[in-house]
């Protein structure tokens, strides 16, 4: 018996669940369940299996354990656990301004090592290695590459859009990527 979901998701979210039950003992069949969505004590749903339902609507971020107990015709009672994470997609922007606002800090104090921490490991020694070159110039790099203007967030990844005022009043756009690596911290992967 699985309740499966995806993990994450931005408030207000509609996480949706599927339910797969498998054979059980003695030919058994679901005939009602118990859902409490938000893990606080009260179950959001009792009674028939088939009517249960399948979407619900996290209004908070936060971090639930909605449980799900299925009760079989022998009066078996199955509890599965599911954590559903939802976000605060102003704390999540926040923090991914904050890293680009680190990696600009760092150039500016001409720190190319600690400015190479905002970028995943993968790409990491390579822009280190750029900002060597750099050399005096890092205080200069780091006002020319613009403000956040836009972007969009999704699951593990995030591209912002930068935008740089030029001085013959024209603009110009770049691309920033961010993803979250597997230690869950968000990191420039692409710029």
């Amino acid at each position: 018996m699985v309740a499966t979901s995806r993990p994450v998701g931005y408030a207000p979210f509609a996480e949706n669940f599927a339910y797969q039950i498998g054979a059980l003992p003695g030919n058994a069949v679901i005939n009602s369940v118990a859902i409490n969505f938000k893990g606080t004590g009260g179950n959001d749903y009792s009674g028939l299996f088939a009517g249960a339902p399948t979407t619900y609507t996290y209004q908070q971020p936060g971090l639930y354990t909605a449980q799900f107990q299925f009760t079989d015709s022998n009066n078996v009672v199955y509890t599965i656990k599911k954590s559903v994470l939802i976000q605060d997609f102003g704390a999540q922007h926040a923090m991914l301004c904050d890293v680009y606002g680190y990696l600009r800090d760092r150039l500016t104090a001409q720190d190319a090592t600690n400015a190479g921490n905002a970028f995943q490991l993968i790409v990491r020694n390579d822009y280190i290695a750029f900002f060597n070159t750099l050399g005096a110039n890092m205080p200069a790099t780091a006002q020319q590459l613009g403000a956040i203007v836009d972007g969009q967030l999704g699951f593990g990844f995030a591209d912002l859009l930068l935008v740089r005022d030029n001085s013959d009043q024209t603009r110009n756009g770049f691309p920033l990527r961010l993803t979250q690596g597997t230690d869950g911290v968000w990191r420039i992967s692409e710029m």
